[in-house]
């Protein structure tokens, strides 16, 4: 299930990427301001990111798990 957190990590993968190319030109370029505000942007995403939960973890809280092989299908069961 997505929540609005998950959502917003995965929308800061975008400003992770772009943002040190940003900082680079407007640095070689000289507008020190500018790559300022994108040092900002990339920590908030960051942080956005690495707090986000990842989808990839098991939301599970009980290891008891097996198999339940009924012929037709094979649905984990966890109690």
């Amino acid at each position: 299930m997505f929540t609005i957190h998950k959502v917003l990590g995965m929308l800061a993968m975008a400003p992770m990427v772009f943002t040190p190319v940003m900082i680079f030109n407007s640095v070689k370029d000289g507008e020190n301001s500018f790559a300022l505000k994108c040092v900002a942007v990339f920590i908030v995403a960051t942080v956005v990111w690495a707090t986000a939960p990842k989808t990839g973890t098991n939301d599970r809280t009980s290891g008891d798990c097996y198999t339940d092989w009924d012929g037709r299908s094979n649905p984990t069961v966890c109690d």
